[in-house]
């Protein structure tokens, strides 16, 4: 073995590690703690049960509810991610409890395929009595891939399926002095992974901060939802969020905004079409990033893209986009009050029509010379905004509105594409003045009872525009102080 296969970091940095800890084992009989995921195992068995939970849709929406939308950071500290990844697993396997027994019969395959590296073979020597694998995984997890290893005998100190909160948020050392108390563990060894469980590794005799072994997973990288690619690897969630939740949901809401009054159904309308559209103009940002950026001098992509490299999201994304376009035209027709004379066939054909052209549009954008891009890059955005405009009910002043997030939206792009700094440009208060300039052209030109029709949807894009200029403040602070 070599120190690039199993090295010390921290107090003697560089160092081959197999010696020392090839002493220290064979020392005397001292208990020696060995940490799960990335030590033991070449891997994750969080992020591996998870990856291989059945049906992936739900997973893939109770990750995306638990670990892409929870800022767990913010809400408990450093540790908070422990508590993230239990109430994800319990909730998979609450709603889909058949994933214990696949879980039991696949396990054991897979801790052999990922324990075939130096530190597992170095502590097949050791007594099984001695060691104490200790981990935040799940024991019902962790159990199962031990079984038939020569570590099955070994003591677990896991995580039980019913547990607190606050254990979680305590380290190793707090779970393991009352099972073993100070003496045994002051002249024990332990070996991890992680700086997390620096209070271990400052209470034993001979602690060992080991390289991870295997490569890092997650299961969200192996399971679509939509926009999923590119909170992790085009844009970053606080992008998806704040342009999201903050800035396009509630202008197609505004934009569609029924002269009954709002209800339900059109709510979850405007929902889900929106979720149908991103699912499927997030293709163009796959192949954007896969495709065209080979074709570009300077092409602006993530590093953390690559995780993603041949993974099959342009099929996914449709059967997600077909099934919530669906979905949301059912919405739409199943509101007599609001959407009058729109059968189902029909909505979801234009419907489907509105996903094909965009797509079609947005792959034209990525075959095209960079600088030819400018042209096309607002028809892009106004299919994306305006095409929820032939299903639903929109009003002028709606239409303003959104013709004025394309236009903010294409000058800085325009600024960008021509060597400028769009950081520079003060997109998010361009909006309110060019919503202006087009409410008042439609003022001078449309009959005056045909404004008073439209006065509440008026009123309330403007206490929007309040709000969302208010809220913008407090979300570039939150996103300022965010956990890294």
């Amino acid at each position: 073995m070599t120190s690039e296969e199993l090295r010390v970091d921290g107090t003697q940095p560089g160092r081959d590690a197999v010696p020392g800890l090839r002493a220290a084992l064979a020392a005397d009989d001292g208990l020696v703690f060995l940490d799960f995921d990335y030590a033991l195992f070449g891997s994750s068995s969080t992020e591996e049960y998870l990856r291989r939970a059945w049906p992936g849709p739900l997973v893939s929406i109770v990750l995306a509810l638990v670990r892409d939308f929870m800022p767990w950071g913010l809400l408990l500290g450093r540790y908070g991610y422990r508590v993230r990844d239990y109430i994800a697993i319990m909730l998979v396997t609450v709603l889909a409890p058949w994933n214990i027994l696949l879980w039991r019969w696949r396990a054991p395959a897979l801790f052999a395929r990922h324990a075939g590296h130096p530190l597992a073979a170095l502590m097949r020597g050791v007594a099984p009595e001695r060691v104490v694998i200790v981990s935040f995984g799940l024991d019902f997890i962790v159990a199962p891939l031990l079984k038939g290893s020569p570590f099955a005998a070994c003591r677990r100190v896991c995580v039980p399926a019913l547990t607190s909160f606050a254990a979680l948020r305590r380290g190793k050392l707090s779970g393991l002095s009352p099972i073993f108390g100070a003496d045994r563990i002051a002249g024990a060894v332990a070996i991890t992974d992680s700086e997390d469980d620096r209070d271990l590794l400052d209470a034993v005799r001979a602690p060992f901060l080991i390289a991870p072994t295997g490569p890092r997973v997650v299961a969200e990288e192996g399971l679509y939802f939509p926009m999923r690619y590119t909170a992790r690897a085009k844009y970053g969630r606080f992008y998806v969020l704040y342009n999201s939740l903050l800035r396009e949901l509630p202008m197609l809401a505004l934009a569609t905004w029924p002269e009954r009054g709002p209800s339900p159904l059109w709510a979850v309308a405007v929902a889900l079409l929106y979720a149908s559209m991103l699912a499927i103009y997030e293709i163009g940002y796959f192949e954007n990033d896969f495709v065209a950026a080979k074709h570009e001098a300077r092409p602006v992509v993530q590093p953390e893209s690559s995780r993603f490299e041949g993974f099959s999201l342009e099929p996914r994304a449709w059967a997600w986009g077909g099934v919530l376009g669906l979905l949301g035209c059912l919405a739409a027709v199943a509101d007599r009050d609001v959407f009058d004379g729109l059968g189902l066939a029909l909505a979801a054909g234009i419907w489907l029509a509105v996903l094909v052209v965009t797509r079609l549009l947005f792959h034209a954008y990525n075959t095209l010379p960079v600088q030819r891009r400018v042209l096309l890059y607002p028809v892009m955005q106004a299919a994306k905004l305006f095409g929820m405009l032939l299903v639903l009910p929109g009003h002028v002043f709606g239409a303003a509105l959104l013709l004025a997030q394309v236009v903010a939206m294409w000058i800085t792009y325009a600024i960008y594409r021509t060597g400028g700094d769009k950081s520079a440009v003060p997109r998010d208060y361009a909006r309110p003045v060019l919503f202006a300039i087009f409410a008042l052209a439609l003022a001078l030109v449309l009959p005056v009872e045909d404004l008073a029709a439209h006065a509440p949807a008026l009123t309330g894009i403007l206490v929007w525009f309040g709000l969302f200029l208010g809220l913008r403040g407090a979300f570039m602070r939150v996103r300022d102080r965010r956990p890294a």
